[in-house]
């Protein structure tokens, strides 16, 4: 089978695997009102406590933090499962390339995450923002939005290369995501937070995306002259690089010494 081939055809496999596990029902039953609630309720809060400019703030961040949520749990349940199921056994005979086999197993959920977002914003932004204007933005932001998407699965592949325990690794997506919102500008205004958070948000995947697509669709900042968009593009590749390069040297490691 050639490289292309088996990528087009792990692709395929994962794409009918998640519509097995969450049909399309299933998902508008449970998880699109779960995801609803989760982004009103914090939009919510933050206009009871700073009015209608705090509800803007929050809007923006919040239809993008459940797509978050749910892209970096399947891509790092995917992943870690390859591991800890001691499926290495099989890659370190595949005469495919490794990355192609990672990422066949698990782009399908970025470009799920590309659809809760529009999904997400389709019904919260219709709720909340008067006119047509803003989808005129909203529209012409997808590109960016892509890129978001991109780069939280970059988080995800990241995080899935790193071993902790059996324990602490499946707390590390729903920690993650928790301290996103609270330091990585998603929520809570990263100005307002210690100095030492603030630092520790600039290094944040998504922290600069998020800013990057709430300038535009509030101030109407082009993303593309916008300098958080380039700092995204400079930390979802670092994330990615990292994460990859982890992934597959512990599979090239277990080339020469297989598992029993």
């Amino acid at each position: 089978m050639s490289t292309l081939r088996f990528f087009l055809f792990s692709s395929s496999l994962s794409w009918r695997m998640q519509k097995n596990e969450v049909p399309l029902k299933i998902f508008l039953s449970t998880f699109a009102i779960r995801i609803l609630c989760q982004s009103l309720f914090f939009v919510w809060i933050a206009n009871v406590l700073g009015g209608e400019r705090m509800m803007k703030f929050a809007l923006y961040g919040n239809v993008l933090i459940p797509a978050v949520h749910i892209l970096m749990i399947d891509v790092f349940n995917v992943i870690r499962e390859e591991i800890d199921e001691q499926r290495l056994d099989l890659l370190t005979i595949s005469k495919s390339s490794l990355l192609l086999i990672v990422i066949g197993r698990s782009i399908v959920y970025f470009l799920k995450a590309f659809l809760i977002i529009i999904f997400t914003y389709s019904i919260i932004g219709s709720l909340l923002t008067k006119g047509l204007e803003h989808w005129i933005y909203f529209i012409s932001a997808l590109p960016l939005l892509l890129l978001f998407a991109l780069s939280a699965y970059c988080l995800g592949v990241f995080l899935s290369s790193l071993n902790f325990g059996n324990v602490i690794n499946q707390m590390i997506p729903n920690t993650v995501v928790v301290s996103l919102m609270l330091v990585g500008n998603f929520t809570i205004p990263v100005e307002s937070l210690p100095r030492v958070m603030q630092v520790v948000s600039e290094f944040l995947p998504l922290r600069h995306g998020v800013d990057a697509f709430r300038d535009y669709m509030v101030s109407h900042v082009p993303y593309w002259t916008n300098i958080n968009f380039y700092l995204e593009i400079m930390t979802m590749a670092i994330y990615g690089v990292v994460g990859y390069a982890i992934y597959l040297y512990s599979v090239k490691k277990a080339r020469l010494q297989p598992i029993k």
